[in-house]
């Protein structure tokens, strides 16, 4: 598909420039495929984790590299509160379950009361540090170059319009038994929608057209801007606007809007059945295609709680005193 408004600017070598229209649309994730592994999947136990039981929801893994054991990294798992702590209906899933690069993903039992979150703040949960090996087959999104911070957005003018994208899990099939996450796709709608969060939390949401369901909650939501049918990076770790391209952490999915339908009654030759059935009609709650999304600086919020500060310092000073534990491979965007 082509779109106008996307000209790919080029010289001629006489030094004369002009415009050559390219396609664009999604792009093939390229070198950024192994986002994909950035995400795990909750369940409220280990036996429905091991069964890989149709409750529960998504999460992904966010961190930063450690200051003084370079090479290695602080991991942390990150959900929504009402998913791993206080669901409105059903019981919550604090467990975690990682994949490995062979045999049977790996389970981390939590418990409700070692998630961090705030209470009557964002619908954000982070776990304390978790220790991974080599055998896990994981990526962690790093803080300081994937989070959308609300100085870039206001700079780069995010908003209305943009491509997005969140990674979760679809709970008619995600891999049973191991994590398959699936992607969706959208466009923000709103930017600054004041919408009571399950917390009771009334701060900023960003709305996006996007459809969701049961299972995406705590999917990580990625906003992007590209040229052309694959991400491409000219100079490696360097994050381009306008001619290049931009894919960013933009926050995590809570929630999707309800919409009521009617059921009406089908038509009908008698003028007094179709009446009657009229005035009986009844209402279903439905998905109204719109999602509902935490920005990437209120999970930044709870990240930088105290509590998990600390967590991350006494990790810290155990691995510069031992040299254990870590992730030795952290991307950038």
């Amino acid at each position: 598909m082509l779109r106008p408004e996307n000209p790919s600017c080029r010289r001629i070598s006489g030094g004369t420039t002009y415009n050559s229209w390219v396609p664009c649309g999604m792009p093939h994730l390229g070198q950024y495929a192994p986002i994909l592994k950035a995400v795990f999947f909750l369940y409220p136990d280990r036996a429905s984790a091991e069964k890989g039981v149709k409750s529960g929801g998504t999460g992904f893994l966010l961190g930063e590299e450690m200051k003084r054991v370079p090479g290695y990294a602080h991991i942390h798992a990150v959900t929504n509160w009402h998913v791993a702590v206080c669901p409105k209906d059903g019981p919550p899933s604090p467990v975690i379950r990682i994949n490995r690069k062979s045999g049977k993903p790996d389970i981390f039992e939590f418990d409700c009361t070692e998630w961090i979150f705030e209470g009557g703040g964002p619908d954000v949960a982070i776990s304390p540090p978790v220790t991974v090996t080599d055998e896990h087959d994981i990526q962690l999104l790093d803080v300081s170059s994937w989070v959308l911070t609300t100085a870039q957005e206001i700079k780069d003018a995010v908003g209305p319009g943009d491509d997005v994208f969140m990674l979760g899990r679809f709970v008619d099939y995600d891999g049973v038994e191991t994590n398959q996450p699936a992607a969706r796709f959208g466009h923000v709608s709103m930017m600054d929608a004041r919408i009571e969060q399950s917390t009771h939390y009334k701060g900023r949401s960003i709305v996006l057209d996007m459809h969701s369901r049961s299972g995406f909650s705590g999917s990580p939501v990625f906003v992007y801007r590209t040229i052309g049918s694959h991400f491409f990076e000219p100079q490696p770790g360097k994050v381009l606007t306008g001619g290049g391209h931009y894919i960013k952490l933009l926050g995590i999915h809570y929630a999707q809007f309800p919409e009521s339908w009617e059921l009406k009654a089908k038509q009908t030759t008698s003028t007094v059945t179709q009446a009657v059935l009229q005035a009986d009609s009844h209402y279903v709650e439905g998905l109204s295609g719109m999602t509902c999304v935490v920005p990437a600086a209120d999970i930044m919020r709870i990240y930088n709680r105290p509590e998990l500060v600390a967590m991350r310092e006494m990790s810290e000073q155990h691995n510069e005193r031992l040299g254990l534990g870590g992730l030795p491979n952290t991307p950038e965007s």
